[in-house]
């Protein structure tokens, strides 16, 4: 049978007690357990995270109805993009289309632009447009497959275009 002051096989009772040192180590243990997978997942999410697309939401903020401004003076202004990925023939290009209220191409623009990874900027590239027949065009073949962000800026005779596009890669 089974006596409270011994154990199931008649063994002595155990004579380790639970005092106030060992519940205060188990605690720290619990916290020093907790506190290392927090500061692990906190280290892994800023190294991976691309933040926000603003650095300072507040000084954007007070510039936001110049901003407005701006986008409606370059609608009226009739620029107007043709953006197309081509995958035909060697390589692969970004191929652009500006032109101008009356359907005038734009020449000689000064074209910048950058394909920003949704995921990381540190697979952000900046592309190089070169005017070739009528169109501007940046090769792409060194980018993997995916989803891009496509940031352009063109300038031509004091007159600006921006545009952000969405692209995919295959």
């Amino acid at each position: 049978m089974f006596d409270i002051k011994t154990g199931p096989r008649g063994e002595d009772p155990v004579s380790w007690q639970l005092t106030g040192a060992h519940f205060l180590l188990i605690l720290l243990g619990v916290f020093a357990v907790v506190l290392g997978a927090n500061v692990a997942l906190t280290v892994f999410a800023i190294r991976t995270s691309p933040g926000g697309p603003l650095a300072n939401a507040y000084d954007a903020s007070q510039t936001y109805n110049a901003r407005i401004e701006k986008m409606h003076l370059q609608d009226k202004s009739g620029w107007h993009a043709q953006i197309a990925v081509d995958t035909t023939g060697a390589g692969r290009f970004v191929r652009l289309k500006l032109a101008d209220a009356s359907g005038a191409v734009i020449t000689g623009a000064d074209v910048t632009a950058r394909l920003e990874h949704p995921a990381t900027s540190r697979l952000d590239q900046p592309l190089a447009f070169a005017f070739k027949s009528g169109q501007y065009e940046a090769d792409i073949s060194d980018l993997g497959a995916g989803a891009w962000t496509l940031v352009l800026d063109a300038r031509s005779h004091g007159q600006s275009f921006k545009s952000i596009n969405h692209i995919v890669l295959h």
